[in-house]
């Protein structure tokens, strides 16, 4: 009976939603429809540009000589160094720039498990040879001291990210920023940009999989939902508030605001009032448009409103930012889902117990490595014997995956296979 959600919500998406117990749906979930998609290097584009002249590095092997020679030049700066966040791998971010560059998938953490297409299986990330060919490079930069020497350990990572002259981050596109930095780096007294990298001219040959190095399509959702509570009293009136929040004029007013107070039309389009900006967003009397009541039409709607500020600020650099997240974004939304996007997939009771567990192990292995705690045939004899003990965990997804209807997964978007 829906007039305004059965518009922004599709069918596809509710059928993404659906609760794999029962088949049924609990929640209207958020559209996440309009950033620019896929990850990469978010990186320090003044610092690459000064020592690399004036381009990008094009393979791994330019990249990793580029850190070496940012820290002979600048020896205070930290230039790879980790973001810490103690959810169960240790290496995230800051921390995933080398595996990244590496041809493995996911900025946030690691561990990942990752569709080995040649056999049609899962495995961990820990157990294949870009992980290890990355792992040692991490090695050999941490004894040269490129990669910070408390990365292991480092809990105000973003301190030091804008403080000490890190040098590259593994991020989503839609994490880069629009606006110019109005700090200067501390340490090489230069204005600041952060970019995304353009992407590679090739991988190193260890890399079995770059189609997807740089992420994949979605489903156009994001993990936020919005529900009406089984106690609610008048469900019916819960329901039209959610049908207002799904309306083309909500969605505007949140994002763009009032006209003629926020902004104006110019030629048919809406373009942001400069004065409005300026004034104290903790006054009260203060119009502010309200974001996060977008959790219908989905946070991305505000991008547009975002652009155009930006371009009055300074629309060459805006422009340049759009630019370098666009190369990104037209590889991943061109790029089929893979099977770890597979919905329904409910994990057994010892994969839930195992996995904190797992992910603990792989982070001490890692850390020992780089650190020259472990000879590299210590590490291939603890990864053998991590994969004896936890790789139940990707047998049981790929089980999964292959009892999966194929074409279904097809009309999903999903994709076995790289032709």
């Amino acid at each position: 009976n829906s007039r305004n959600i059965k518009n922004v919500i599709t069918e596809q998406m509710m059928e993404w939603s659906t609760n794999p117990s029962d088949g049924k749906n609990y929640y209207i979930p958020m559209k996440y429809v309009g950033l620019p998609e896929g990850s990469w290097l978010v990186c320090r584009w003044d610092l690459v540009s000064e020592y690399n002249d004036g381009k990008w590095p094009e393979t791994t092997p330019e990249w990793i000589a580029l850190f070496e020679k940012i820290k002979q030049e600048l020896p205070e700066a930290v230039v790879l160094s980790n973001c810490l966040e103690k959810s169960g791998y240790a290496l995230t971010c800051e921390g995933r720039v080398l595996y990244r560059l590496y041809g493995l998938p996911n900025p946030w953490t690691g561990g990942n498990l990752i569709w080995d297409f040649a056999n049609q299986k899962f495995e961990n990330e820990f157990v294949t040879q870009e992980y290890k060919e990355a792992t040692k490079v991490l090695r050999d930069l941490y004894e040269k001291g490129v990669l910070y020497e408390e990365f292991a350990t480092v809990e105000n990572y973003s301190d030091i990210r804008a403080n000490k002259a890190v040098v590259a981050v593994a991020n989503d596109s839609n994490q880069v920023g629009l606006l110019q930095s109005a700090d200067p780096c501390p340490i090489t007294g230069n204005e600041v940009i952060w970019r995304m990298a353009a992407p590679l001219t090739e991988f190193p040959e260890v890399v079995r999989y770059p189609e997807i190095a740089y992420g994949t399509a979605t489903n156009g959702l994001s993990s936020h939902s919005m529900y009406i509570s089984s106690s609610c009293k008048n469900p019916d009136r819960a329901f039209d508030v959610l049908e207002v929040m799904a309306s083309e004029e909500f969605r505007d007013l949140c994002v763009w605001g009032l006209e003629g107070y926020s902004y104006e039309m110019v030629d048919g389009e809406r373009v942001p009032i400069p004065e409005v900006l300026k004034l104290d967003a903790e006054d009260p009397e203060v119009f502010r448009w309200q974001r996060q009541f977008l959790t219908i039409w989905g946070f991305p709607s505000y991008r547009v409103y975002d652009e155009a500020v930006a371009k009055l600020e300074n629309e060459e650099f805006a422009n340049a930012q759009i630019e370098a997240t666009g190369r990104i974004d037209e590889i991943a939304k061109n790029t089929p889902m893979t099977p770890d996007k597979l919905p329904g997939y409910e994990a057994s009771d010892e994969v839930n117990r195992k996995t904190p567990e797992s992910l603990t192990s792989m982070s001490t292995t890692t850390v020992n490595f780089i650190m020259g705690r472990m000879t590299e045939a210590d590490f291939d004899q603890a990864v053998a014997d991590w994969q004896t003990k936890y790789g139940f965990i990707a047998d049981e997804m790929t089980e999964y995956a292959n009892s999966f209807d194929k074409d279904e997964a097809a009309a999903l978007g999903i994709k076995f296979t790289l032709d």
